[in-house]
């Protein structure tokens, strides 16, 4: 689910060019209001947008009402910590294009070594306030 149009056509172009619509629907929305009922899913992953969400609290109050009984919550996104007020500093650094590339130049460096220490990469994610974080919901 996405947003914006035009990451939910080029996810079904690459889904048909990889012959997996059968197993894949993508739509247009708002994971603070996810338009499914209660406990449909096994599975809900965030990668890289709760950081983009008009309250967390909300997303995440939509992904536990749309999680089964021992369902899984996967989430990995910058987390500014310790971000009071919109107008800090600490607020003004992570919108700041130079924080953005940092991020990106340490992504991308994780994503060239290949690491996979959990530690290293723990650390090295850590370095732009990166937070990978999984919850199973109570069965």
């Amino acid at each position: 689910m996405s947003v914006t149009p035009g990451q939910v056509r080029a996810a079904r172009e690459r889904a048909r060019a990889e012959s997996a619509t059968r197993h894949l629907e993508f739509r247009e929305g708002v994971a603070t209001a996810l338009p499914f009922p209660d406990e449909t899913f096994d599975k809900v992953v965030a990668l890289e947008s709760a950081f983009h969400f008009s309250t967390r609290d909300q997303f995440f109050a939509q992904a536990l009402r749309v999680l089964r009984p021992g369902g899984l919550l996967v989430t990995a996104d910058v987390i500014p910590f310790e971000v009071e007020e919109k107008d800090s500093a600490d607020a003004r650094k992570v919108q700041s294009p130079a924080f953005r590339s940092r991020a990106g130049i340490v992504y991308r460096t994780v994503l060239r070594r290949g690491l996979r220490d959990g530690e290293k990469l723990k650390s090295e994610l850590a370095k732009i306030d990166y937070v990978v974080a999984v919850a199973r919901k109570k069965a």
